[in-house]
């Protein structure tokens, strides 16, 4: 199929694979043309990332959410290069904190990376470490998705809010962050256009209470917690 969509379509910018099996699949299949990549909930072969910056050389996008045996070694990969713009890894529970920190590093050109219920815990305060990185070196990051990631504290957050400059929506729903320190980070956080939570974060108090502090800063409710939400440890 993918030798007939390479032939037929030899431009081809975009392609979405849903509940596939990709186990044997060969990325010089795919036109070199590629732009926008998705892998939804599908099956991989360890190591298949490993000639896609060879074979894709146009490949900016690239969407893995919830795609079994996608982990750190995969980024490693990836990370070989800096031509991805956007990075979505969303329900991908082998990546840890060692793979955020790879990718804090090296993937300097993201303006999106998403990373919702991943395998990140902190150990041996690495989560820190990975989150200075951030700060540091993602200077061309607009949107950051951490919802469900249960080491960011406030203290964290502040940090790669103040580091980020050009930040611009950010998703810390279900992380262990209440109304309180939220409001606390207001000269942080009203740079913001979006800022989304959880309902459990907001203390009873209204989303517009919330935006009424943080000026500029839209608030959303997500419409489903995270499987790692705080207020389930």
């Amino acid at each position: 199929m993918l030798n007939d969509l390479k032939d037929r379509c030899p431009n081809l910018q975009e392609i979405h694979l849903k509940n596939c099996n990709t186990v044997n699949l060969n990325p010089r299949l795919f036109p070199s043309t590629l732009v926008k990549l998705t892998f939804e909930n599908c099956a991989i072969q360890p190591g298949l990332m490993k000639k896609f910056t060879e074979d894709l050389p146009e490949l900016s996008s690239l969407d893995v959410s919830r795609t079994v045996r996608f982990d750190d070694a995969e980024l490693s990969y990836m990370c070989g290069t800096d031509q991805l713009k956007v990075l979505i890894v969303n329900g991908c529970y082998r990546v840890t904190v060692e793979g955020l920190t790879k990718i804090a590093q090296q993937m300097t050109r993201l303006e999106r990376l998403e990373m919702e219920d991943t395998g990140i815990v902190n150990i041996n305060q690495n989560f820190e470490l990975a989150a200075h990185h951030m700060a540091r070196h993602m200077i061309s990051l607009k949107h950051l998705n951490l919802k469900g990631c249960i080491p960011l504290t406030s203290t964290n957050l502040q940090n790669l809010v103040f580091g980020l400059k050009k930040l611009q929506t950010l998703n810390v729903a279900c992380c262990p962050l209440k109304y309180s320190s939220l409001v606390e980070m207001e000269p942080y956080l009203r740079k913001l256009k979006l800022l989304e939570l959880c309902t459990h974060q907001m203390e009873g108090y209204s989303t517009e209470k919330l935006e009424s502090i943080l000026m500029e800063c839209s608030v959303r409710l997500v419409e489903k917690c995270a499987s790692k939400c705080f207020h389930q440890h």
